[in-house]
């Protein structure tokens, strides 16, 4: 997928661009994130804690950040002491939230950033998270390239630094990295596709079980005021039986053995 066509899905009038704007920092999204990798891991609020060195309360606060109200400052050594935590990269706590473009769409601000700081998207965001390389991109980024292949291949010394220069090398021709953005974006497209339909689900089988329940207690209502009924019409006789005293039958036989 071409970048005109990424900005068209992003933009005004398009699905995703029509969506309500939610605006949260950079700080938010770290606590999202906080809160999804503790789950994942299986660890309770308390279990961080103990790790962290904080009290439950602690860790509530942290992760209640996402909600805005109160923002914990997350630094970078408290960052990198969730990646050892929870053994996952550092750029996971900077991932988007999984339910982007489902309701609403996140937007952020860059703070400190001075002319660079205007609204940003989810995309911008995974654009800082994993740039692809282009013809038109900074010197910056090109060392930061040749430094990252060079520290892969010092530190791990499987050799893998120069494989990895080599698929840079690859993505440089415009249709690989048409193709590979092509093929990431169809899988978010899809995977966005099966969180709404998981939505409309439990929206749908909500619906359902409340029709259900309406209905039974409906039918027991009635089937209370039937038998209710029922009781009250054995109960009380016909205005001539109540003269004689005597039930239908009873008064048959009476009339039966009585001579002529």
């Amino acid at each position: 997928m071409e970048q005109a066509e990424i900005t068209r899905r992003l933009s005004s009038g398009s699905e995703y661009g029509d969506l309500p704007g939610r605006h949260v920092t950079i700080n938010q999204i770290v606590a999202y994130n906080l809160a999804y990798w503790r789950k994942v891991a299986g660890m309770t609020q308390e279990d961080l804690g103990h790790a962290l060195g904080w009290s439950k309360a602690a860790v509530s606060a942290a992760e209640r950040s996402w909600d805005g109200k109160r923002v914990r400052q997350f630094d970078a050594d408290l960052i990198m002491a969730f990646a050892t935590i929870f053994q996952v990269p550092i750029s996971a706590f900077f991932l988007p939230p999984e339910d982007d473009g489902i309701k609403e769409r996140y937007l952020y601000h860059v703070t400190h950033a001075g002319d660079y700081s205007d609204c940003q998207r989810m995309y911008d965001l995974m654009s800082n998270i994993m740039s692809e390389p282009s013809q038109d991109e900074p010197a910056t980024m090109e060392r930061y390239r040749q430094r990252y292949a060079t520290t892969i291949n010092y530190y791990l010394g499987d050799g893998r630094g120069p494989d990895y220069v080599q698929y840079l090398e690859d993505l440089t021709t415009e249709d690989e990295i048409v193709a590979r953005l092509a093929r990431s974006r169809d899988q978010y497209e899809a995977l966005r596709g099966v969180i709404s339909d998981i939505d409309r689900f439990q929206d749908a089988l909500a619906t359902r079980l409340y029709e259900i329940k309406e209905r039974n207690r409906k039918s027991k209502k009635k089937n209370s005021r039937a038998k209710e009924s029922g009781m009250l019409s054995q109960k009380v006789p016909s205005g001539d039986e109540a003269d004689t005293g005597l039930l239908p039958d009873a008064e048959s036989s009476l009339q039966s053995s009585s001579p002529l």
